[in-house]
Order: C-alpha cells, then sequence, then structure tokens
C-alpha cells in the first residue's frame, strides 16, 4: 500500500486513474473502471476529466473506456440518493447497477454476468466508521456476509436508509488497481488503524468491525488530504516523493519486495509530471562512468521504484555476488568454478587470481594473438568474406560487436554470421 499525501488528493488521484486507463487502451484496445459514490467522487470525476487531456486519454480513447459502478442505494432512477447521478460528467461508456429490477438478486447476478473479467482501475472511498464499498461493519445485519461471500455481486440491507447492491471482495480485489480516496478529520482515526494494520500484515484480513481491512494492500494507492492522515504514524513508512504540498509515502515492508511481487509495484506518473514535480530529475537520473553517459531520466521510473529495486538487489545479494567475483570466488555454482569475465576486461599489468593463479596474462595473450591474427586477415587482399559460425553466446556476442562497430569495419571484408545447425543458412551465406 501506498499513500499520497496532497492538498488536492482529489487531482492526484485522477491523474493516476487517467495514466492506468490510458494505458490499458492503448495495450488492450479497452480499458475498465470502477467507481464509488460519495462526497468526494464529483471532485474525482471532474479531475479526472481534466487529467485525461493530459495523458491521451480524450474523445475514440474515452470511448474504450467502460465505467461500472462499485456500489448504489437502491433508489428509484434521478433520486437524489443514486450514485449512478454523479457518473453523467465521464465521457465513457457507463454501466448502472440495475437497482430498480423488481428481483434485486437476479439483477445482481446479471449485473456480475456482465462485468470484465478483471477491471484496470477500482475506485473506493472509505466511511468513519470503516465501510468501504458496501461491506458495512458490524452490528449491521449483512456485516458478515458481505466480507466473507463469494459473489461477484450481492445485495445487503438498509444500510441509512437504503438498501444496497455492491461488488464483492473477489472484484475489489482482482483489479489491476485499486484507489482509496478519502479527506476530513472524521476519517483519519480509522485510516489510520487499517493502514499501519495493513502495513504489518502485508496482505488483506477478514474484520467485521472495519471491512476495509478487507482490501488488498498491494496495488492500492491511498489518496489523503492533511486532515485524513492527521492521525496516520507516518515513522512506519518512507518519504519517497516530496514535492511540498504531495507527499507520497511506502511502507517499510516495500523493501520486502520479491521478484514474484515487482508486478506489484505502482506504474510511475507520466514523464511530464515526473519532470514537473522534480526539476532536477534530468541531473538526479544520469550516470557517469568514465567517458559512458547514461541518461534514464525519460524512462518510467521514479524514486519509490527505483528505491524498491535497489532494496530487492540488497536483499538477494547482488552486492556480496559481486564482490566475490572480482575477488575470483567460485560464483558459479553450476560448474563450481570462478567467472572471468573480469579479467577479460583488465589492462594489462594488473592482477586477477583466480584459485592463486594470475590469470590476467593469459588473457592478454590470447588478446594479443587475436589481434596479430585480424591484422593478418586484413592485409591479405584475398580475403573479402569472414563468417562466424556459432549457437547462443559465440553468435549473438561477435554479431552484436560488429553491429555497434560497423562505422569502423574494414572496406574489403563481409562479415556474417551462422547460428543455425541446418545446411540451408551457411549454404545461403556462402552462395
Amino acid at each position: 500500500m501506498i499513500i499520497e499525501v496532497s492538498d488536492d488528493p482529489a487531482a492526484a488521484c485522477a491523474r493516476f486513474v487517467a495514466e492506468r486507463l490510458s494505458a490499458a487502451v492503448e495495450e488492450r484496445g479497452a480499458a475498465s473502471f470502477a467507481v464509488s459514490g460519495g462526497s468526494t467522487a464529483p471532485r474525482l470525476f471532474d479531475a479526472l476529466v481534466v487529467a485525461g487531456e493530459h495523458s491521451g486519454l480524450v474523445d475514440s480513447a474515452w470511448e474504450a473506456v467502460g465505467v461500472w459502478q462499485v456500489d448504489e442505494r437502491v433508489a428509484p432512477d434521478g433520486d437524489d440518493d443514486r450514485n449512478a447521478n454523479q457518473l453523467v460528467v465521464l465521457p465513457a461508456s457507463l454501466n448502472p447497477m440495475p437497482v430498480t429490477d423488481r428481483d434485486l438478486d437476479d439483477g445482481a447476478a446479471a449485473y456480475a454476468a456482465e462485468l470484465p473479467e478483471r477491471f484496470d482501475v477500482v475506485h473506493l472511498g472509505i466511511g468513519p466508521d470503516g465501510h468501504t464499498a458496501s461491506w458495512l461493519p458490524v452490528p449491521h445485519a449483512d456485516a458478515e456476509r458481505a466480507l466473507s461471500s463469494s459473489e461477484r455481486v450481492l445485495n445487503v440491507g438498509e444500510y441509512h436508509g437504503r438498501a444496497r447492491m455492491t461488488l464483492g471482495r473477489s472484484v475489489v480485489n482482482g483489479a489491476r488497481w485499486r484507489v482509496v480516496l478519502a479527506t476530513g478529520a472524521a476519517k483519519a482515526p480509522v485510516i489510520a488503524q487499517w493502514v499501519e494494520e495493513s502495513n504489518l500484515r502485508g496482505e488483506a484480513w477478514y474484520d467485521a468491525d472495519l471491512p476495509v481491512a478487507g482490501i488488498d494492500p498491494n496495488n492500492t494507492i491511498v489518496f489523503l488530504d492533511a486532515a485524513a492522515a492527521s492521525v496516520l504514524d507516518r515513522s512506519e513508512y518512507r518519504l519517497a516523493v516530496d514535492a511540498g504540498a504531495q507527499q507520497r509515502y511506502v511502507p517499510e515492508t516495500m523493501t520486502d519486495i520479491t521478484l514474484e511481487s515487482l508486478p506489484s509495484l505502482p506504474r510511475p506518473a507520466h514523464l511530464r509530471e515526473l519532470f514537473e514535480s522534480d526539476p532536477q530529475r534530468a541531473e538526479r537520473y544520469v550516470t557517469q562512468a568514465g567517458d559512458l553517459r547514461i541518461d534514464w531520466s525519460k524512462a518510467s521510473l521514479d524514486d519509490p521504484t527505483l528505491d524498491a529495486l535497489l532494496a530487492l538487489a540488497e536483499s538477494a545479494g547482488i552486492e556480496q555476488r559481486r564482490d566475490a567475483m572480482f575477488a575470483g570466488e567460485r560464483i558459479n555454482v553450476t560448474e563450481d568454478r570462478a567467472v572471468g569475465h573480469v579479467a577479460l576486461r583488465m589492462p594489462a599489468g594488473s592482477s586477477f587470481e583466480v584459485d592463486g593463479h594470475d590469470v590476467v596474462p593469459a588473457v592478454h595473450e590470447v588478446l594479443d594473438a587475436m589481434g596479430t591474427f585480424a591484422d593478418r586477415v586484413r592485409s591479405d587482399d584475398s580475403i573479402t568474406h569472414v563468417v562466424n559460425i556459432g549457437i547462443g553466446g559465440s553468435d549473438l556476442g561477435p554479431a552484436m560487436a560488429y553491429e555497434s562497430l560497423r562505422a569502423f569495419r574494414h572496406e574489403r571484408i563481409r562479415c556474417s554470421f551462422v547460428s543455425n545447425v541446418g545446411g540451408a543458412d551457411i549454404a545461403s551465406v556462402l552462395a
């Protein structure tokens, strides 16, 4: 779970959602978005239309977005209690819940059958009593059922004067992303309780007194204003982004990321936003190694992602294995031998010992012999075509080196690369 605190959490949430929906349309030709109602929803939807203009979510792209409801009050069409009234500002394909059906259970089943297999983004709110969607706390009669049911869509009894229809936990937690938007000091205690417990557990859990605990914290971003975050113990989190009016916190448990959980890393914002929020990005995201300058400021990468990847490398022991390689230790456990790549790149006169023997002189003896052979080939006018025969790295390595240095090749000599054991490949090269 990632926490983002800002002066305008609705706008921050909208930017995140717009980026994800735009990416889904670009990658798969369609996007799906499930939305909740409540006091913050209208601000989110207005901001989403604006954010869409900056992320490619306009016109035909919006037409490819399906918008569904997370929950709805059972009330007549047009009634002020209906969350569906808030959706009209979204220029997408709207799919309101059928809460006016005579048989609500049949309506819920029909809605479940029409849902996308997996939502790209699900938007949720949170109440001061800890409810989210229409997963309601005890002593509501349907509190336990809403959290434990395997139904994709279900109906629950009256809450604040209206019966409800809601998505089940499997649908919400099956989404690629979940965003929780909350504002105001009244929600601060329950937010702190949920967020801090989620940080410790690292997973959703069942608590009929705190229904929001049913949200999977992985791939979940919580957008708060300062009041809603006022009780949160931020010492349990690392400040990953500090852009004045916007702070992003990632839990210390994010350092426990594994290769399998890499997809749970939040996708960084649009490059335009990354540069706007970090004026020094072009200088910070540059690596200099000798004469080689690598500018990765235009990569889809931000500080939280980089921190998590570095933490993964640290937990996997990359630094220790690197040092072991430079020390000539036997890190090739399959063949129980050292890895000599370091020696191949060391200048003459340096030293690299493997099993007590300095191998650098032998490396340069071979390199000198290769240089002599290459000079003899270039000086022999009868040689016009060189064919490299190899498989795997013996093919790809020389081919890559040749392509990289093509500008410096000898004009008379043509180079070809054969890696197929069948005769057709070499026959076509030698023809």
